[in-house]
């Protein structure tokens, strides 16, 4: 009988040890944020994000084991995202409600967009067209604010997430083919520099997005809407997978 038993115990244990080495090679990846992490397209619908063709190059490497958007709203301000944190809400994760701070403490892979809808909140978007509309001295007085509420909601990210967190930047929301409009440009530039301070200070990973949509038009085809398309959002992804693909050790 022991004969039997002890083989058979051996060939268990091989078993579950090449099972939990490929499964520790599989990343858990939880998007975090407002429209961008979650997906809105031009036209106010929720649909394929950056954070969706994330977890489309993972599958396709075989490198995902699981994956949320769920946390991720619409209109989130970098508060919103810090309470949620606090209040600990929950989200599905591969059929089972899972909150924030156990998703987080399992994350191998966080990215963050959050902050626009802080700066934009008394922006009037939906007159695109009427730039007057936009009072840019009363913005650049919110960046610090805004700046120093991305720092915070940092800070309670990592108290969960202790593996590879990316933050991921802004673009000039304003269409080219409408007004070339520097002053915007300006901005984004500013918001560019601290993020990447921020992100120095707190060790984790900026990912500058602006310079993607620069010559790219077509990402925003809506002029009464500031979100991209589906080509947006797939050359954000392409930024992000570029760094994982360079510095990730699971994926380099």
């Amino acid at each position: 009988m022991k004969k039997i038993i002890i083989p058979l115990l051996i060939t268990i244990f091989i078993v579950f040890g090449i099972y939990n080495f490929y499964n520790e090679d599989k990343l858990n990846y939880v998007a975090l944020g407002d429209s961008l992490a979650q997906g809105e397209n031009p036209y106010g619908e929720i649909g394929y994000g950056y954070a969706d063709y994330i977890k489309e190059y993972l599958s396709g490497k075989d490198k995902l084991k699981s994956y949320t958007k769920g946390y991720a709203k619409s209109g989130d301000t970098t508060e919103d995202l810090i309470d949620k944190i606090k209040n600990n809400v929950k989200a599905e994760i591969d059929n089972e409600q899972i909150g924030i701070k156990r998703a987080l403490r399992e994350s191998d892979l966080v990215t963050i967009s959050i902050g626009a809808n802080d700066l934009i909140q008394n922006m009037h978007f939906k007159n695109i067209q009427s730039l007057d509309t936009i009072d840019y001295t009363e913005i650049e007085k919110n960046i610090d604010k805004v700046t120093e509420n991305v720092d915070k909601a940092i800070t309670e990210i990592k108290k969960y997430a202790k593996k590879e967190i990316l933050l991921i930047g802004y673009y000039n929301p304003i269409n080219k083919k409408i007004v070339d409009n520097e002053k915007m440009k300006a901005l984004i530039d500013k918001i560019d520099a601290l993020y990447t301070d921020i992100c120095a200070k707190q060790e984790i990973v900026y990912i500058k997005i602006s310079d993607v949509f620069v010559q790219n038009d077509q990402f925003l085809p809506n002029p009464f809407n500031i979100h991209p398309n589906y080509k947006g959002y797939q050359a954000i992804s392409t930024k992000i997978i570029n760094y994982l693909e360079k510095n990730n050790k699971k994926l380099a």
